[in-house]
């Protein structure tokens, strides 16, 4: 996968792994090489599970609070913490054990849970959309298309997403969107009406089942004291009705736009969970 080698060394019977810290070649050779050298040295006398249960919108903080016991009395459980958002709880040991972690950890953790193992909060949300035979379209001014990328890398998102725009100016908004001049004049473009008035558009335009729009300030730039960088309004719209929630994050540009995507995806999640 690379022109840096991985090496295996005995020494005083203890074996000594190194691996290329590039996230792909050391993926490729520990799925390839060091699970079945170490299976093949290390066989199990009794069989071991690992799991691993995925979080958004709590701090490492908070899910230890929640699972504090539970981390405390099995030395192999552990939290690990992800980029913008994210806490993971790993759970290792026999399997009737973890099975019983996990039901706990499923129990204290709520709807904070989204998935375990491979899941994604984007695969999450296409399997919601597509058990329910809904469809999704997408109208972005910070995010610059992100969310849009974000739900399309799912393999099969054709079955619900229909589209998306990428409306990064006033009259553009107004030209594709049809968010009304005097909206914008009043309100500004990072103000929940006009959220409100882009998602109502692009349903409108698209005929999807869910919308979702995005507005904000990603900064670095760009912000105020009533207005400050990290300001997003995030429009939906479900069959339902529609809705506006209003979100501040502490990022950087990039952080900003990712936690607005994952804080999308999420809530959509939680709204179609919550319809049965």
């Amino acid at each position: 996968m690379g022109t840096a080698w991985g090496f295996a060394v005995n020494y005083e019977d203890r074996w000594i792994i190194a691996l290329p810290g590039v996230p792909r070649e050391l993926r490729a050779l520990t799925e390839g090489a060091v699970i079945h050298f170490l299976k093949d040295r290390f066989p199990q006398t009794t069989s071991q599970e690992l799991r691993v249960l995925k979080t958004f919108g709590l701090k490492e903080s908070e899910v230890n609070a929640l699972l504090k016991d539970i981390l405390k009395a099995h030395p192999s459980t552990g939290l690990m913490v992800r980029d913008h958002g994210e806490v993971h709880v790993r759970l290792c040991g026999p399997p009737k054990e973890v099975n019983d972690l996990a039901k706990e950890a499923k129990k204290r953790l709520g709807y904070y849970l989204y998935g375990e193992g491979e899941d994604t909060l984007e695969k999450v949300v296409g399997h919601l959309l597509k058990e329910k035979g809904l469809t999704v379209s997408t109208a972005e001014s910070c995010t610059g298309g992100m969310l849009a990328h974000t739900i399309t890398n799912v393999p099969g998102s054709s079955d619900y997403f229909w589209g998306g725009f990428i409306t990064y100016t006033d009259d553009i908004k107004h030209k594709l969107l049809g968010v009304p001049l005097e909206v914008l004049k009043h309100h500004t473009a990072i103000s929940p009406e006009t959220a409100q008035c882009m998602v109502e558009g692009l349903v409108k335009r698209t005929g999807t089942d869910v919308g979702i729009s995005v507005t904000g300030i990603a900064g670095p730039t760009g912000g105020s004291t009533e207005k400050p960088v990290g300001l997003v309004y995030i429009g939906y719209h479900f069959p339902q009705g529609t809705e506006v929630v209003e979100y501040r994050f502490q990022a950087d540009r990039p952080g900003v736009k990712t936690l607005a995507v994952k804080s999308a995806l999420d809530h959509v999640r939680k709204v179609l969970s919550r319809r049965g």
